[in-house]
């Protein structure tokens, strides 16, 4: 029997062939070791300010993406993974960028047991983290940010999916309406629409989505590690809207304006970005 407290998910799930074939930006990373930025980095850090000099520790790197946004814009970064394969590749991909040698660092290191002293990062990101981690390895991690924090110091957070939209908006709602919207534009078109999985978790995320935040559950694990912030909350299913079609389909599976605004937030998010300052 797994003993709660030594529950984690095996860091050999996180192979070479998972950052270079379904890890976000793959494609970019495969066609520039990681000096093609993609799109997602600047959707997620548009908010964000980074300072020249800031230390910034990225927790969970991975190839080192992130970490490699924030040299570039004048930041020291430690990446950190307990996945050996993650740093391997971002040791490479740094070999290559030799204009950010000196700036940025990465170690095989677990969130759990963090070797830096107390206050020694303006920032700690975590990007696609949280659900990696179980409920009792997140609050250790936390303690950890924490202390290596300095007092105000930024913690910024991207974490999906949402369980409630899993368990309960998407089963009972999004996809059995999605479906009926098929369907009847079949029978007027003839044409396909394209339409949405039954169940989101694949096979992947199966195994290594451990922990699915709701907006509460953060909102109860920052105030338990005194961080105080904001939590927004995304509706990323949306439809580009390129026809009438798209903007129907938004309304009506997605109660789109409508589901941004709270409660109804809660049943429509798919992902959080937490944007935090540690209180000591």
């Amino acid at each position: 029997m797994t003993n709660k407290h030594s529950r984690r998910v095996d860091p050999k799930v996180y192979d070479k062939n998972y950052y270079l074939s379904h890890c976000c930006g793959f494609a970019e990373f495969k066609r520039s070791y990681g000096s093609e930025e993609f799109e997602r980095l600047h959707e997620l850090f548009k908010n964000i300010k980074v300072k020249k000099n800031m230390n910034v520790l990225d927790v969970g790197c991975g190839r080192g993406d992130a970490a490699f946004y924030f040299a570039r814009r004048g930041a020291n970064v430690v990446g950190i993974d307990y996945a050996k394969a993650g740093i391997l590749l971002a040791k490479k991909a740094l070999v290559k960028q030799k204009n950010l040698k000196g700036t940025v660092t990465f170690e095989t290191m677990d969130a759990k047991k963090l070797i830096f002293k107390k206050n020694s990062f303006d920032m700690v990101v975590c990007i696609d983290v949280f659900e990696h981690l179980y409920p009792e390895e997140l609050d250790v991690a936390m303690s950890e940010i924490h202390r290596v924090l300095t007092p105000n110091g930024i913690l910024f957070v991207q974490t999906e999916p949402n369980k409630i939209y899993l368990d309960f908006t998407h089963k009972f709602y999004i996809y059995p309406v999605s479906q009926m919207l098929i369907r009847i534009n079949k029978l007027i078109t003839g044409k396909p629409f394209p339409g949405l999985p039954k169940d989101p978790r694949n096979d992947v995320h199966k195994v290594q989505h451990v922990n699915e935040p709701t907006f509460f559950y953060l909102k109860s694990l920052f105030a338990r590690h005194h961080f105080k912030g904001e939590i927004s909350q995304n509706i990323s299913l949306l439809k580009e809207v390129i026809s009438w079609k798209d903007w129907l389909y938004n309304v009506i599976v997605l109660w789109y304006p409508l589901s941004l605004l709270y409660p109804f937030i809660l049943l429509f998010s798919y992902n959080y970005i937490c944007i935090m300052k540690a209180k000591k």
